[in-house]
């Protein structure tokens, strides 16, 4: 038996701290959580020592991506080699999540689960295998996009264990960041020689098509201006930078908006949550989801920067008035800030009680992971422990069933358990997985299999 002894251990109910408290494991199974100091454990036990540590339920983070060798991002790129998506996984782990869902949307059952093999992290997978979501990524990129990938249907996927139809859409296909950071200077690199700086390409993106991507809000004067300030002015006109906009930004940001349709469809009809990205180009797609499908839509990251922090204010409480899950993602926002910075949105959204789920998105690689957000969070006296950890694991286990039986420490819960200590919770010193120690101060114990 596995005995993480005297330690705060927070349920993952978002209220209840038991300190001390032990926890007594047995198999891959939680036996029982027992209040109080325990002097004695049984000969042949496996001793925790957790004093002056905090024991919270692994973290179930919803919205990654690049977890898999399958298709990259929700436009199908080309996949990230093995070794990167372990990284990832690795970085994950650290940090006390216990179980991902891929969200990169076309990663196939078996791209999922050899990952899942090779690693101690659980790895789920969404789908976004419908026609539009297809036609959004083969419009800007779809290097990823095997035969196989394109005659696998969403309900297949389902059918073989997919937890959710997700991300539908994203910052690749909407006129996000991930425009912003990969299709945009790629676009510009390709017509004029020239390296631009992603601030520069939002906003001559924004300038060229407005924070809701729409043609009508084409400024060209502002085009302009950002043309001068940034050199393009030399090798490009106000015209032809508009245009450029426009054929990169518009046919995939179409496609995706006709996949927001598509998925809500299967995912009415299956039973299965739908992740859609919300932001302010696509807050009536994301409305008109949770209209037809009420609790089944989580509208992701609902912090996100396109919005001012009164429409994400606004957005979020239309879509709960509507019944729809409201996730906010980490990003960059707390540590690395490369691509984001600022907490206005997310503490804006706690302080109204508009949040229900904590994931961390992707952001160019720089993402913070949850626990980083969740630390800084509490520190900042926005919100308490107990609360944020449920938004990151029991949460999600209860919008998104398909991930197990997880997200608690409590009885006949799986065994996903992370211990950090107290003064710092991001210096996590041992993650538990299905009962068995994975991670200890720093080093990923994989099973001998990941080592060839």
């Amino acid at each position: 038996m596995l005995v993480i002894r005297d330690g705060a251990v927070i349920t993952g109910d978002g209220t209840t701290i038991l300190n001390p408290a032990t926890v007594y494991v047995e198999g891959d199974r939680i036996l029982e959580v027992r209040s109080g100091r325990v002097p004695l454990v049984s000969e042949g036990d496996t001793v925790l020592d957790a004093h002056d540590h905090v024991v919270f339920p692994g973290l179930i983070n919803i919205h990654t991506h690049g977890c898999t060798t399958g298709p990259f991002l929700p436009t199908a790129a080309a996949p990230l080699s093995r070794e990167q998506a372990l990284k990832n996984l690795d970085k994950h782990l650290s940090f006390g999540t216990t179980t991902i869902v891929n969200a990169d949307g076309f990663v196939l059952p078996e791209e999922a689960a050899e990952m899942d093999s090779i690693h101690p992290i659980n790895v789920f997978t969404g789908t976004t295998h419908t026609p539009s979501n297809f036609q959004a990524a083969s419009s800007i990129d779809g290097e990823g996009l095997s035969q196989r990938h394109r005659e696998t249907t969403a309900e297949d996927m389902i059918d073989a264990g997919a937890v959710l139809l997700g991300e539908v859409g994203g910052g690749v296909t909407l006129g996000g960041g991930g425009m912003d950071y990969r299709y945009i200077p790629m676009a510009i690199k390709k017509l004029t020689g020239i390296d631009l700086e992603v601030s520069h390409c939002r906003d001559l993106k924004w300038a060229a098509l407005g924070r809701h991507i729409d043609k009508e809000d084409c400024d060209l004067k502002r085009v302009q201006e950002v043309l001068e300030d940034t050199g393009l002015a030399e090798v490009l006109s106000v015209e032809e930078a508009r245009d450029l906009m426009f054929a990169t930004v518009l046919p995939p940001f179409e496609w995706s908006l006709q996949g927001f349709k598509e998925a809500t469809e299967v995912g009415s009809k299956c039973g299965v949550p739908v992740l859609v990205h919300n932001s302010a180009p696509s807050d009536e797609a994301t409305r008109e989801a949770a209209r037809q499908i009420g609790s089944l839509l989580i509208a992701a990251h609902t912090n996100h920067s396109t919005f001012t922090v009164e429409e994400s204010l606004a957005n979020a409480r239309e879509l709960r008035r509507l019944g729809a899950v409201i996730e906010v993602c980490t990003l960059d926002l707390f540590g690395a800030k490369q691509m984001e910075s600022g907490t206005d949105y997310i503490y804006a959204l706690l302080q109204e009680g508009l949040v229900d789920t904590w994931a961390t998105d992707y952001a160019a690689g720089f993402w913070d992971c949850q626990l980083v957000g969740i630390e800084t969070t509490v520190q900042d006296g926005q919100s308490s422990l107990p609360a944020l950890i449920a938004m990151a694991s029991s949460n999600v286990a209860r919008v998104v069933p398909g991930v197990g039986d997880r997200g608690m420490i409590a009885p006949q819960k799986v065994a996903d358990i992370v211990v950090a200590p107290s003064a710092q919770l991001s210096k996590v010193r041992e993650v538990i997985i299905g009962g068995k120690v994975v991670f200890r101060n720093g080093t990923v114990l994989r099973n001998p299999e990941s080592q060839r």
